[in-house]
């Protein structure tokens, strides 16, 4: 029947239909797929740009500049959307880490400092790199926030009336029934609420039980 259905509607649009999904803006659309083979890409994306400056003859802060600013930026639309799996995270964390110190994904050069004292920020006296899971982290509270601050777009009322019709936002909790999607919404968000207060206002829109 669903292939039926899709036989008839693209005759009605006149578009031929396709069954793999395909990607957008680096993100594959198969989401079949186990998390962990579905994101495996993402590592592949990297090895394969750290590939071309392998030649290249290139210092420590060089090196430290281009994977701040060119290898984490790769997955800065996959880290928006869903919350990717912990082994895809490290993985991509150990491929920044062998380039800075030895120039390439393979290299066994000397690590002078571990991954998790260059991710402290310059005020720390550190270099400021961003974990992959860190980094995917604060960008889907970002995602969270606007759900909050722009409740009249279509993407707001869209998750509001599926999942927070009995709660707000910010105390509605995950259930089994709740994609992937939002339950990576969810886990930023609650990263996002430790930092929240309320300013009270006129308070009209303040509940006493929950607040």
């Amino acid at each position: 029947r669903s292939a039926e259905l899709r036989e008839s509607i693209s005759r009605i649009l006149t578009v031929q239909a396709s069954p793999v999904m395909g990607r957008y803006l680096g993100l594959n659309m198969d989401f079949s797929q186990t998390k962990t083979h579905m994101f495996v890409d993402l590592k592949s994306r990297v090895v394969r740009r750290i590939d071309k400056w392998r030649l290249s003859t290139l210092s420590v802060m060089a090196r430290v500049i281009l994977a701040k600013h060119v290898l984490s930026a790769l997955a800065q639309y996959t880290l928006a959307v869903f919350r990717i799996p912990w082994t895809i995270a490290t993985a991509v964390d150990r491929l920044l880490a062998r380039f800075i110190w030895a120039g390439d994904v393979d290299g066994h050069g000397i690590h002078w400092k571990s991954w998790s004292i260059l991710t402290l920020s310059k005020f720390q006296g550190e270099l400021g790199m961003q974990s992959m899971e860190e980094m995917n982290r604060a960008l889907l509270a970002k995602v969270a926030w606007r759900l909050i601050s722009q409740p009249d777009t279509l993407f707001s009322k869209f998750f509001m009336a599926k999942y927070c019709t009995r709660s707000t936002f910010l105390n509605v909790c995950c259930t089994n029934q709740a994609t992937w999607g939002w339950r990576s919404i969810l886990w930023g968000r609650d990263l996002l609420r430790n930092g929240l207060k309320w300013r009270v206002a006129k308070g009209t829109k303040i509940k006493i039980q929950d607040n």
